[in-house]
């Protein structure tokens, strides 16, 4: 009869071992898959050991948020003496390589609980910080501020959906007929997509290709009459 590994007494445990874990268990195995007794079995100790220190999931879940949030947002505000197109851009490249390379802010950005990570104290002073900044950019760039902030969602939104489609391939979610139901899609609504033959396949190239693209055609829009950035029905 195999023996059990022996457990580790509860008083040489601590909060920041762990979410160090919790945070390390997420990255390899999704946020949907985490437990408390399997986090209890990486630590070797049992789930009270645990509960000592978070009264539960969702508590666990929080103080990874704001580990998250602090190191997520780090920096994104700044532009690094960039200078026009790049100046306007860089928050949105470095927000998707961030989450590009990093499986347990992807996994919590863009899983429900993004909304208690952006809710959170520290999560809406950071973001509020970014959005501020970077629209304040795009006023620069020529747009008004109706424009600027319509343009920053639009561009937002663009990034996040870039980050889900890429986690989903990665993750192999798509089910059979999925990818070509979307694809048949895609061509339907865009008839000029099935003749693009010079689209990068590398998956930050094509994501630039349509970042500024993006960028282009608001910039172009904000400069002819009667432009609406965001209709109502979009809002």
């Amino acid at each position: 009869m195999a023996r059990s590994r022996p457990r580790a007494p509860r008083g040489s445990l601590d909060s920041e071992q762990i979410v160090d874990t919790a945070g390390a268990l997420i990255a390899s195995g999704g946020l949907d898959n985490f437990s408390m007794p399997a986090l209890a079995r990486q630590l070797e100790v049992g789930v009270s050991s645990i509960y000592w220190h978070f009264r539960s999931r969702d508590e666990l879940l929080r103080a990874i948020a704001v580990r998250v949030t602090s190191e997520f947002y780090e920096g994104l505000e700044d532009d690094d003496g960039l200078e026009g197109e790049d100046r306007v851009l860089r928050q949105f490249r470095l927000y998707w390589r961030r989450l590009r390379d990093n499986p347990l802010w992807r996994d919590i950005f863009i899983s429900s609980f993004a909304a208690t990570v952006l809710s959170s104290p520290e999560g809406t002073r950071r973001a509020g910080a970014v959005v501020q900044a970077q629209v304040e950019r795009m006023v620069e760039a020529g747009l008004d501020l109706s424009e600027a902030t319509a343009a920053y969602r639009i561009l937002s939104a663009y990034t996040r959906g870039s980050v889900v489609v890429m986690h989903r391939d990665r993750a192999g979610s798509l089910v059979e007929g999925e990818e070509r139901r979307l694809s048949v899609a895609d061509e339907m609504t865009n008839p000029t997509r099935s003749a693009w033959t010079d689209l990068p396949d590398d998956e930050d190239a094509l994501f630039d290709v349509g970042l500024r693209a993006l960028w282009a055609g608001l910039v172009a829009q904000s400069r002819a009459p009667h432009y609406d950035p965001l209709p109502e029905q979009l809002g």
